[in-house]
């Protein structure tokens, strides 16, 4: 038997959607690269429809089920999926991908899921 249910999404002006982001240095460990990001991630709270956001880096751990191989962690919430998007195509958000982030990163990992 499994433990996972299923649950249609209905996206609804209350539906809270999650928005997490995982990012790896192209220079792992780098704290002048890690700061950078951390800092223009944070203006991102600014943009219409971000309702929290938190950034920061890995919490190294041993536990084997913890994937703490990535630098910097970013979680955003919004209110609808029609408000992420909005955020997604923000002329602000799309220049600090482009300008900032991904030419310091080897790889990005986004999950997104429904409160």
């Amino acid at each position: 038997m499994s433990a996972c249910v299923y649950v249609p999404a209905k996206t609804t002006d209350s539906t809270k959607v999650q928005h997490i982001v995982l990012i790896w240095l192209k220079d792992s460990g780098n704290k002048d690269h890690r700061q950078r990001i951390i800092n223009v991630s944070r203006t991102f709270a600014a943009i219409k429809g971000v309702k929290n956001l938190r950034v920061g880096s890995v919490l190294p751990s041993n536990r084997k089920i913890v994937d703490s191989s990535f630098d910097i962690g970013i979680s955003m919430s919004f209110e609808s999926v029609e408000a992420m998007d909005v955020y997604i195509n923000h002329i602000d958000h799309v220049k600090a991908v482009q300008n900032i982030i991904k030419p310091l990163t080897s790889k990005i990992r986004v999950y997104d899921f429904i409160d």
